[in-house]
């Protein structure tokens, strides 16, 4: 083997480090930040809906968003549920 091929071999060797380690540290910084951007996502109220304990008539529960869980509300309260309007 020659020596220019075996220097081009090392050169790659270290380029995929590299790429591994960046790769590696956008992994760890996006899922610290995965909680952060969920909640906007999945927001009920963010949609348009309403986070009340009971839908109202006229109105449809939505599985798919969630309202914020309130640290004031009792053990006995009632948790609140996201409600669309009907169309």
């Amino acid at each position: 083997m020659n020596r220019k091929a075996d220097a081009n071999m090392w050169w790659i060797i270290i380029g995929m480090a590299m790429a591994l380690l960046v790769m590696i540290l956008l992994l760890i910084m996006f899922r610290e930040q995965k909680g952060k951007a969920e909640l906007g996502l999945f927001d009920c109220e963010s949609k348009g809906g309403s986070c009340d304990p009971e839908c109202p008539d006229g109105y449809r529960r939505s599985l798919t968003f969630q309202c914020p869980a309130e640290e004031n509300q009792g053990a006995g309260a009632a948790k609140e549920i996201c409600c669309f309007a009907e169309e």
